[in-house]
């Protein structure tokens, strides 16, 4: 009886894993700090991961300040309940 396993010569890329935060309240027109994170395996390379984060549902328009990063402030430009979603590549 022989058991063999077998790998594979190269690392597997496998997809981020995303964390957008926590459930925040704010009056409109004040700045929400966002502070997502994304954690990688840096496969095939950092350099060409991506992040961004966007309305997925509410009332009004969202403005982000630098919506490419994990880390950023959002502003609601009418009150309401607003869902937003933190999403990666690579």
């Amino acid at each position: 009886h022989l058991d063999v396993t077998v790998s594979s010569a190269a690392a597997l890329n496998t997809a981020p894993r995303v964390n957008a935060g926590t459930n925040a309240r704010v009056v409109v027109g004040t700045p929400l700090s966002l502070e997502g994170r994304v954690e990688d395996d840096e496969l095939p390379a950092a350099a060409q991961r991506s992040q961004a984060w966007s309305r997925l549902r509410g009332p009004g328009v969202v403005s982000f300040a630098a919506s490419g990063s994990a880390v950023t402030t959002a502003t609601f430009g009418m009150p309401g309940r607003y869902v937003l979603t933190l999403t990666a590549t690579d």
